[in-house]
């Protein structure tokens, strides 16, 4: 373990975590459709207290907001249908007839995306960080217009809503959760499923 006062110029020391080491674990979203994902943010409103001509503030009511993320449009898997699919699975169709009540629910929600993690890489391939998102689902998508001046890949944006975070580092540590943790994605390497996503494999 190098020092702190040469941490920087320290051949020992290990790198830091680097913004495009990453990847997004999500049942229906293959990995390498991937641009850019958001890490999870939460905000606590400030509560006021007036008294006596002074304001006292106390923390209110932790809101996590909306994970954000860019997916390349491809061909194959067609990933405009991928997204379509995501919804249709959370209980949004068309009407049939007048009889049909059928509408999203949270629980085919979080089923039609899957556990969600976004896991950074170390310089070594293993994760070093995995932020896993409880009770995901897609709230918003949006494609990309057509455009004749620009020859640019499309690309979707999805918003991801959850309830909260947990966070887990490298030594399988989650320091913000449930205390439970899964150690398989830091002990074993990542294999690809058949939906060309990967999985944690012990």
């Amino acid at each position: 373990m190098p020092s702190v006062k040469n941490f920087w110029s320290s051949p020992e020391a290990m790198d830091p975590k680097r913004n495009h080491r990453f990847i997004l674990l999500a049942n229906s979203i293959p990995v390498y459709t991937l641009k850019k994902v958001a890490k999870p943010s939460w905000s606590a409103e400030p509560v006021s207290h007036l008294y006596m001509g002074h304001e006292y503030k106390y923390p209110g009511l932790v809101k996590w907001e909306t994970v954000s993320m860019t997916l390349v449009n491809i061909i194959d898997p067609d990933m405009a249908a991928t997204v379509m699919n995501i919804i249709k699975n959370a209980g949004y169709h068309p009407l049939a007839d007048v009889n049909d009540f059928a509408s999203l629910s949270k629980r085919r929600s979080q089923q039609a995306l899957g556990q969600t993690q976004i896991m950074t890489i170390g310089e070594d391939g293993k994760p070093v960080e995995i932020w896993s998102l409880q009770n995901a689902w897609v709230s918003k998508v949006s494609f990309s217009e057509g455009d004749y001046s620009n020859a640019d890949m499309q690309e979707i944006e999805i918003e991801i809503t959850f309830d909260w975070a947990e966070l887990t580092i490298g030594s399988g540590q989650t320091i913000y959760g449930t205390g439970a943790t899964d150690n398989a994605g830091f002990q074993g390497g990542l294999t690809p499923n058949e939906n060309n996503s990967f999985l944690k494999v012990p």
